[in-house]
């Protein structure tokens, strides 16, 4: 929460790693070689860079730990991945899928084990940028929608408006479980699982 100068100072500079790593993202997904996940890498580091301007990482959920505080963030993580893939599908289905295959482009030049790492890495860098460094540095009332237009934005600069749709709803999800629990964990685990699930699914169903 910006309190003072200092706080300014840090909400600009996690603005600043934010953009300079969606910008390498950008570079990835234009990358039409496995050269891509030398920038995916930068973009996470610099996105890794973004959430230390906030401080520690909050681990702990206010109401402490149980099994609940990981299965629900999974479980959520596996149905927003069903959401997704078939949302791509129906897209596919209806005469857009030419921005369907340039959401799959990156990833039908590696294999599945390092399609699915690589989504992986870039959900868990964007949550640390936007659910930790962001979130924690911007005033209450626009913590939740706002690092939420955030995702979308980051998805448009990449350069793919269907994502940017998706990237929405999973931003909503994911903002609104670090509101609750105070925790960055949930919002990792249900990010994470729900792009591995559309990494593994969409080929599938989009053929």
């Amino acid at each position: 929460m910006i309190e003072s100068r200092n706080d300014i100072i840090r909400l600009l500079a996690a603005v600043g790693a934010t953009a300079v790593g969606t910008a390498f993202a950008a570079v990835g997904f234009a990358t039409e070689s496995t050269l891509a996940l030398t920038w995916f890498g930068a973009a996470v580091l610099v996105w890794v860079g973004a959430a230390a301007t906030a401080g520690p990482l909050p681990w702990r959920p206010r109401r402490g730990w149980s099994a609940q505080a990981v299965t629900a963030p999974l479980v959520l993580g596996v149905l927003l991945g069903l959401l997704l893939a078939v949302g791509l599908w129906i897209l596919s289905s209806v005469g857009m899928a030419e921005s369907v295959a340039a959401i799959m482009a990156p990833w039908g030049r590696l294999d599945i084990v390092w399609s699915c790492a690589a989504v992986i890495a870039l959900a868990t860098g964007e949550e640390l940028a936007l659910r930790h460094g962001l979130f924690t540095l911007l005033p209450k009332p626009a913590r939740i929608l706002g690092t939420m237009a955030l995702s979308a934005i980051m998805w448009v600069v990449i350069g793919n408006e269907v994502m940017a749709l998706g990237a929405v709803v999973l931003g909503l999800a994911c903002a609104r479980q670090r509101w609750v629990t105070g925790s960055i964990l949930p919002p990792l685990l249900t990010h994470g699982t729900a792009v591995a699930m559309l990494c593994v699914l969409a080929p599938m169903l989009v053929g």
